[in-house]
């Protein structure tokens, strides 16, 4: 490489990095624990859990790429069997997402499944895709919302850019269940994503990271956008998902010939922002006669969507949190 490169303890990272001497970045993303983690807390179906995978994957990718103190979030809703799917990444490398199903279509405890498989477009059908940057109170709140196009989850969100932001970019991602270790000895399968994102930044003042040593032609760019989108795009599912292969080396093999500098990764973990306290404030909130009605035995139970975990209330719990 031709810098110092620190490479990362755990297997959960974004990598940024810049092709020498031009104004394309880009990010390489490996999502381990934390994807795992994500999607085994529900009992999604394998197509869903792998579109659901990818779409955590490309929000780590792209949320990595801005520099803001906040939240940057991804969305679809369709009027397919999956109906919403949502996934959020903060500043401080904290990912997670989570699904919600048509349950005439998908239904686990019901054991009804569909009899064929579905692609990215039989579980979508029609909606849109929205994009979301919350950068705190005191900060103004961006949204890019675009029809959903395209034959895969990619497809739609290079779609995205290309209508919404006028940039180009090259996406590739890559989601699987590989065997792991675990700390008891044993091997299980688990599962693991990984993705390639390169950036072409605007002519004038789009890319600080980096000094151009020299002007380049307009058609010097172009030849040098075809060339990296064909390097890039040569990646291999298996160099995405080997965690045996370092970063900084794959990144190396894919762009040595013209040069890449890559710099300090960040890690990425899967953390959910839900709260007992969170979640009492907001039901001291309500009305009495509305929080009366979603008593079951005298209880009030709220389920996370995104980390599934419970918080069960009781009556004098409740009657507490009024008289507070």
């Amino acid at each position: 490489m031709e810098n110092k490169f620190e490479r990362p303890e755990g297997n959960d990272y974004v990598v940024p990095f810049v092709l020498h001497g031009t104004s394309l970045r880009g990010r390489l993303v490996r999502l381990s624990e934390s994807v795992n983690g994500i999607l085994t807390k529900h009992k999604y179906p394998e197509p869903v859990s792998k579109l659901l995978g990818e779409l955590l994957v490309l929000t780590a990718m792209l949320g990595a790429t801005l520099k803001y103190q906040g939240v940057f979030t991804m969305q679809l809703k369709s009027d397919g069997p999956v109906r919403f799917m949502v996934a959020d990444y903060t500043s401080e490398g904290h990912l997670r997402g989570y699904v919600s199903l048509d349950e005439e279509v998908f239904n686990i405890e019901k054991n009804i499944m569909p009899d064929a498989p579905m692609d990215f477009l039989a579980l979508l059908g029609k909606g849109y895709l929205a994009i979301t940057v919350d950068q705190g109170e005191e900060m103004e709140r961006y949204q890019g919302i675009v029809e959903l196009r395209g034959r895969t989850l990619v497809d739609a969100v290079q779609e995205y850019f290309h209508r919404s932001e006028q940039l180009e970019v090259l996406l590739v991602t890559a989601i699987g269940k590989e065997m792991t270790e675990q700390k008891s000895g044993r091997r299980k399968r688990s599962w693991h994503a990984g993705g390639l994102m390169l950036q072409r930044m605007p002519e004038e003042g789009g890319n600080t990271e980096i000094r151009l040593d020299k002007k380049i032609s307009p058609e010097d760019r172009e030849e040098g956008w075809r060339r990296a989108r064909i390097l890039g795009g040569s990646v291999k599912y298996e160099e995405l998902l080997d965690w045996t292969l370092p970063p900084d080396t794959l990144l190396y093999r894919l762009f040595h010939e013209d040069g890449v500098w890559v710099y300090n990764v960040k890690e990425v973990a899967a953390k959910c922002r839900c709260s007992r306290k969170r979640i009492a404030s907001v039901l001291g909130s309500m009305k009495r006669e509305e929080v009366e009605s979603m008593k079951v035995r005298g209880k009030i139970t709220v389920t996370c969507q995104f980390c599934n975990s419970k918080e069960i209330f009781s009556s004098e719990q409740i009657e507490k949190l009024f008289q507070a």
